[in-house]
Parts: structure tokens; sequence; C-alpha cells
């Protein structure tokens, strides 16, 4: 190719424009590493030993807490079984259950042996709980 002044330009550029390239940061001196005392290492290593283990106690207290709760509500559950089975008993044996009833109802000793299928013994048992207020429902 041939330029303006008659030279011919073979596709070298012969003073290329100074462009700026990338800038690379000035060099860092190395920061001198501040020496540990045995004591401020052996602090440190404790500091980490203490940490530790006070994880493993938070966990331990978490998982404690849950099993309370656990057992809390297993107690609630208990109590309100014993409850209800405490309501529905009359604290008389239900074997002298009829006995008692026919006692308060001024049947005889004999009579209430007779009718309930127990002994006159027992039957005169009965009849003194009841009269002596003992068997309240």
């Amino acid at each position: 190719m041939v330029d303006d002044d008659g030279a011919e330009d073979d596709g070298f550029d012969y003073a290329p424009e100074l462009r700026p390239g990338p800038v690379s940061p000035p060099p860092v001196a190395p920061q001198p590493v501040p020496e540990r005392s045995p004591e401020s290492f052996q602090l440190e290593l404790e500091a980490r030993h203490l940490r530790r283990e006070v994880a493993e106690l938070r966990a331990l207290v978490s998982r404690q807490h849950a099993e309370i709760d656990a057992l809390q509500l297993e107690v609630a559950g208990l109590r309100t079984q014993l409850e209800d089975a405490g309501a529905g008993a009359s604290g008389v044996s239900p074997e002298y259950s009829e006995s008692l009833r026919l006692a308060e109802q001024g049947m005889s000793a004999e009579e209430i042996a007779a009718r309930c299928g127990i002994t006159v013994a027992e039957a005169e048992l009965v009849l003194s709980l009841a009269r002596s207020g003992g068997a309240q429902r």
C-alpha cells in the first residue's frame, strides 16, 4: 500500500502509540508477624477449649429442656388418667358395692348375704361400714 507521502505501507507500525497498560500495584513489603508469647498462646488454646465446652454444654441443656418438656406432657397425661380413674372409683370394692347399697337401704345382714352371695360376717362388716358413714361416695 502507498500512503500520501509515496512511501509504501507494509502494515507494520514503526511508531506505536503509547497506550496505558494494566497498572500493577506497587509491591507490598511483608509485614512482620508479631511474636506470640507462650502465655498468650496458652491463653488462646484455653479460650478455644472453653468455647467448645460452652457449645457442648448449650447443646446438652437444649436436649435436657426438650426432655423436660416431654416429661411434663407425659405427667400431665398421667394426671388426667389418674383423675379420670379416681372420679369413677367410689372407694368401695366393686364386689361389695351392691351389698353396701343394700345395707344403706336398711336390709339385714342375712338378707344381704343371701342376695349378694357373701358370708354373713362380710355382710355384717358392710352394715357396720354403712352405719358409720365410712363408705361415702
